[in-house]
């Protein structure tokens, strides 16, 4: 039996893997996360990555990964350099991971050129939500796969909005996982590469 054949979109950290799932001519079917926060040390992190790319790999045929480039430099305000070592020694392993279990390369995409290309656009001086939030915000208005998309919810059990339903937090990393997948399509894969 012939797999289909699927683009994998990939934002890695080090307690939560959001991924993103398309065909090759760009409909997305399907989006989640790999919840890490709980598994002790990075090579534990890799062993559960690696469980979950080989239960992927029984059921596609993965042809292509892109994968979010980890940060290049410290940016006062934002994560500190032991944070920025750690994330980056975890997308390499990851990235080891995808090689060794599918025989791909991952592509590994900035995340502003990802963006561009699908023409996100967020406004960097209101500082009133962090920017995977103005990313999945722009996404679920402007996107139609994403606008359409059923995103996981949970129910607030306290504060001033007990009761309300709410979007979980693992659905901005879904988010830019489905940017990495959707502008690798975009700017990295050809026809003939399928």
């Amino acid at each position: 039996m012939t797999r289909a054949k699927r683009i994998l979109g990939l934002d890695i950290s080090t307690t939560t893997i959001g991924w993103a799932l398309m065909t090759p001519e760009g409909f997305s079917l399907e989006m989640h996360y790999i919840p890490l926060g709980k598994i002790e040390n990075l090579y534990n992190k890799a062993q559960e990555f690696r469980k979950w790319v080989r239960s992927m790999h029984s059921k596609w045929d993965i042809t292509h990964v892109f994968i979010e480039e980890d940060l290049k430099k410290f940016r006062r305000g934002f994560s500190s350099a032991t944070v920025i070592r750690k994330l980056s020694r975890f997308n390499g392993m990851a990235c080891l991971v995808i090689y060794e279990e599918l025989g791909l390369s991952p592509e590994l995409v900035n995340v502003n050129r990802g963006r561009k290309s699908l023409g996100v656009v967020i406004d960097k001086k209101d500082k009133s939500k962090s920017t995977k939030e103005k990313v999945f915000d722009w996404l679920i208005e402007n996107d139609e796969v994403c606008k359409n998309y059923t995103w996981p919810t949970k129910i607030l059990r306290g504060g001033p909005r007990k009761g309300q339903e709410v979007m979980i937090a693992e659905c901005g990393d879904m988010a830019d996982a489905y940017v990495m997948a959707r502008s690798g399509l975009i700017d990295f894969v050809s026809d003939v590469d399928i």
